[in-house]
């Protein structure tokens, strides 16, 4: 056997740049491939060759993880007098992480430093089985529809957007909030879905102001003649028109016409799910206006009955298959009319990649209206 004295190697020993930061990320799905950029590198980091893991990469299992390195490259901080300053950037793979997950529609964990300039970190490796391994947010397909193949390649223009973003962004910040809402929901997919729902309506909650909205979609017919017959007929009508409007709108109105607006055609025409189990482009609006009812609903009461039901997952059913046998009317009709779990996040999965590739086609054309 060869030792280590025997092979050619140098003898000045081994340093790390100054200026490095590298992260580790991992996910239940096969991705591959790498970009770069004069700044960054992102990359597939492989199990070593003595290591017995190497197995579970064989076959898709509730304990099979990959894993892939981000690499940035950092200004450097002169010493002052006395005091060093040491710049983790430990923010920043929380927010890659997020990002990724929205993008591709799969869930990707972040797990810290591996290396911050000359200090060699031990990342957190603590992975939950994901049961549910072979449903769409897990697997190793691409999302439908239009969602990119499980190549880091195809992440480069969305990592360079957001390690050059600017101050002044503000698509960006919504954006990291919708993502965090839709990672949250993944991570409590198998074992907690009524917070899995519930932050899935509040991923679509942090996009709303991206877009503006005509009163006819915020306030019922009924409602705007009530605000005109204030204006004609009352003193300094207008202003208190203005002021109920600005009270009275409705969120949930404007979480539906979003969705309405954002969701394009073929996320209704390419499903993940047998077609007669898919919810319809007709249904979306009610479905919308319900899955809302039930987030307040839950928030409210306390009452997690509907989501129970809402939770089951047969072949990616994004409708109610049947009736509810439960006395409550109305909560009965709520279910009957809500997405899934599952249709629910392929809403939020689309939504999300539609915002995200809207956010950097914006970037690229300043003159393209977000």
């Amino acid at each position: 056997m060869m030792s280590v004295a025997d092979s050619p190697l140098p003898t000045n020993p081994p340093v790390c740049e100054e200026d490095i930061q590298r992260f580790l990320f991992s996910s239940h799905c096969h991705f591959v491939g790498e970009t770069m950029g004069d700044a960054y590198q992102l990359r597939v980091a492989f199990p070593s060759f003595q290591n017995s893991h190497r197995k579970d990469y064989l076959g898709a299992h509730p304990h099979r993880c990959f894993h892939f390195a981000l690499s940035i490259r950092v200004p450097k901080h002169e010493s002052t007098g006395n005091f060093q300053v040491v710049e983790t950037y430990s923010w920043m793979p929380e927010q890659v992480s997020m990002l990724l997950t929205g993008f591709y529609g799969k869930l990707i964990r972040s797990h810290g430093h591996i290396q911050q300039g000359y200090h060699i970190a031990v990342p957190d490796l603590a992975v939950p089985p994901q049961p549910d391994f072979n449903a769409p947010p897990f697997n190793d397909q691409p999302r439908k529809p239009n969602g990119p193949g499980l190549n880091l390649q195809k992440a480069q223009n969305l990592i360079e957007a957001y390690l050059f973003s600017t101050p002044d962004d503000s698509v960006l910040p919504k954006l990291l909030s919708a993502c965090t809402f839709y990672h949250l929901a993944l991570e409590n997919w198998s074992g907690r879905s009524v917070l899995a729902y519930t932050s899935l309506v509040s991923s679509v909650e942090a996009l709303l102001e991206l877009r503006t909205y005509e009163e006819s979609e915020l306030f019922d017919e009924q409602r705007l003649r009530d605000f005109k017959a204030i204006e004609e007929s009352v003193p300094d009508g207008e202003k208190i028109v203005r002021r109920l409007k600005g009270s009275l709108y409705s969120i949930r109105r404007m979480f539906a016409q979003f969705l309405i607006e954002r969701l394009p055609d073929n996320h209704f025409s390419e499903r993940e799910c047998p077609e007669f189990m898919a919810l319809t482009k007709e249904r979306l609006n009610q479905a919308a206006k319900a899955a809302y009812d039930i987030r307040s609903r839950f928030v409210h009461t306390g009452d997690p009955t509907a989501l129970g039901f809402l939770s089951f997952n047969h072949q990616n059913t994004e409708i109610q298959l049947g009736e509810p046998v439960i006395a409550d009317a109305e909560l009965k009709k709520l279910i009957s009319r809500s997405p899934t779990l599952a249709g629910l996040e392929r809403i939020v999965a689309t939504l999300l990649r539609v915002e995200i590739l809207r956010w950097l086609a914006c970037r690229s054309n300043p003159e393209t209206t977000q």
